[in-house]
């Protein structure tokens, strides 16, 4: 087990406005805040999502896939660490819709999603 223990914490909290790219938001903002180490926590609702799902037996990602309805976020929480001494941003979220056949909930890792509220 690898362990860290911090005596400071920054806390940054916001809104991101609608039509921002989730991954993409919070990756600009970790460049322009200096951040090179945090969690991700969120709610809320995307127009759409594109979520991918880790084959651990074949040991790499499987393709994407793009949901074009709206869902709300029931679930998002991730990290940025430094990967080539740049910001990186790894997010996992469950999200729910509405379908003909009543509500669905999907999850995975969060590739893209345009922000609805």
């Amino acid at each position: 087990m690898i362990v860290f223990e911090s005596h400071s914490v920054r806390r940054l909290v916001g809104r991101l406005a609608r039509e921002e790219r989730v991954p993409e938001a919070f990756r600009i903002l970790a460049v322009d805040r200096r951040v090179s180490t945090g969690w991700i926590s969120a709610l809320g609702a995307l127009e759409w999502v594109e979520l991918m799902e880790y084959d651990q037996h074949h040991q790499r990602y499987r393709e994407a896939r793009r949901i074009e309805a709206p869902c709300e976020i029931l679930s998002l929480a991730g990290n940025v660490s430094l990967k080539e001494s740049e910001p990186f941003v790894h997010l996992h979220a469950t999200v729910s819709r509405e379908t003909e056949a009543g509500i669905e909930v999907l999850g995975g890792h969060l590739v893209d999603g345009s922000v609805f509220a």
